[in-house]
């Protein structure tokens, strides 16, 4: 569509448009229109919407095809890698699972073999990452999934170490505080009421 002041451009050159006879039959006949230099870029104008459409056709196309690679990239195997390390063993060595160096290890063989039984049906990841953490126990995944509960056992077990780490320190604190008694005028340490009757026996003879 033209906007307005193109249409009144337009308008007015074919208003003063001239006739010209290119034969001598009169319906070979037609009108001549003479557009002035600066109008030239009228057609560029009409043109800018297809152009437009063009390009969106184009960055869909590369967005399915980018869609379609991402998906094909998603192979068994590299699940299972991907899958494999963000899962640690349980044996106690806290290593990721596909790097567990525990020599005789009796759980990460059996988790491995587990991991393939689980991508064998092709279901989602984070249905296999919840199959291991409600049999193993949250502390199973190497990053915590969200959701109320899983935040929940990571973060306890943290907060306990902080918090026993800080009340030791205290109690510590305290106690040197009360066992230091103050020194007498004379500078030395009084004396207490066992070393005293110890004395107070040894003196009576």
């Amino acid at each position: 569509m033209l906007s307005t002041s193109a249409g009144a451009r337009l308008t007015a050159l074919l208003a003063n448009a001239k006739p010209f006879v290119s034969s001598d039959k009169p319906s070979e006949r037609g009108t001549l229109v003479v557009i002035p230099e600066g109008n030239l870029r009228l057609p560029l104008r009409l043109s800018l919407p297809v152009l437009t459409k063009r390009r969106w056709t184009s960055v869909a196309v590369l967005l399915t095809l980018t869609i379609a690679l991402l998906g094909a990239a998603a192979t068994p195997e590299a699940r299972f890698n991907k899958l494999g390390h963000e899962m640690i063993c349980t044996c106690g060595c806290t290593q990721i699972l596909l790097e567990c160096n525990h020599v005789g290890c009796p759980v990460s063989p059996v988790m491995i073999d587990e991991l393939h039984t689980q991508l064998n049906p092709g279901g989602p990841d984070n249905l296999i990452l919840n199959w291991f953490a409600a049999k193993y126990g949250a502390t199973v995944l190497a990053a915590p999934m969200r959701g109320g509960f899983d935040d929940v056992a990571w973060i306890t077990p943290l907060a306990v170490f902080f918090f026993a780490t800080v009340g030791v320190a205290f109690l510590i604190r305290v106690w040197k505080l009360r066992g230091g008694t103050p020194a007498t005028p004379a500078g030395t340490q009084p004396l207490n009421d066992a070393l005293r009757a110890q004395i107070r026996r040894e003196t009576e003879y």
